[in-house]
């Protein structure tokens, strides 16, 4: 696993399938920091140094004879105007692992609430059916990482979307459980409930590459 907190969120359940199918799971994470050289804002105003994270990431990789990469990012890393340029910076990445004889599953990011109308205060004093917002706002900013897609073929887009909206609305509570920690990150227990999805699509796309 490799990328921002949009990966580390799904840790606990990919750890959970890798024990399941012993695979041998390695997280290079750092929070903030998509897995791209395409330096973010942070970087630019001198706040982060995220490209020389992802810089040290790739021999890491290499020494630890990966097999397969899986990465997600914030889909607001980077301005909407970048949106393009993300794209393509993340399909370069992609290849240059795959150059490597890494291969790639790239994990969608989680619908985003525009702001917060599903944190703790709404599922508390108001109905929780009614703290959620529309599947249309909800992923209305795009996700760079679906705009890639394309542009690397090697790479296995798995998109996560119905795990978290239904065809019109997405929820603050499914299940009897809160689905967000904060205004971008889902919760680890809600993803724990969506594991038999996890097994299917996440683990269904890591072993149809490694069996390339």
């Amino acid at each position: 696993m490799v990328g921002d907190s949009h990966i580390r969120q799904w840790a606990a359940t990919i750890a959970r399938l890798g024990r399941e199918r012993h695979w041998r799971v390695v997280t290079v994470l750092h929070n903030s920091c998509p897995f791209s050289l395409l330096p973010r804002p942070l970087e630019s105003d001198r706040l982060s140094r995220c490209t020389a994270a992802v810089r040290w990431a790739l021999p890491v990789l290499r020494r630890e004879h990966v097999s397969v990469v899986v990465t997600s990012a914030y889909r607001r890393s980077y301005p909407g105007s970048e949106a393009g340029a993300a794209a393509d910076a993340y399909a370069r990445m992609w290849r240059l692992l795959e150059s490597s004889g890494i291969g790639v599953v790239a994990v969608g990011d989680t619908p985003t609430p525009m702001s917060d109308p599903i944190d703790r205060d709404c599922i508390v004093q108001r109905d929780p059916a009614r703290c959620g917002l529309s599947r249309d706002r909800a992923t209305e900013v795009a996700d760079p990482l679906a705009l890639a897609a394309p542009r690397a073929p090697g790479a296995v887009f798995v998109d996560p979307t119905d795990v978290f909206c239904g065809a019109d609305w997405c929820p603050g509570v499914i299940g009897n459980v809160g689905v967000y920690v904060d205004d971008n990150h889902a919760g680890s227990t809600y993803l724990g409930t969506a594991y038999p999805w996890v097994r299917q699509h996440i683990g269904g796309a890591v072993t149809a590459v490694l069996r390339r």
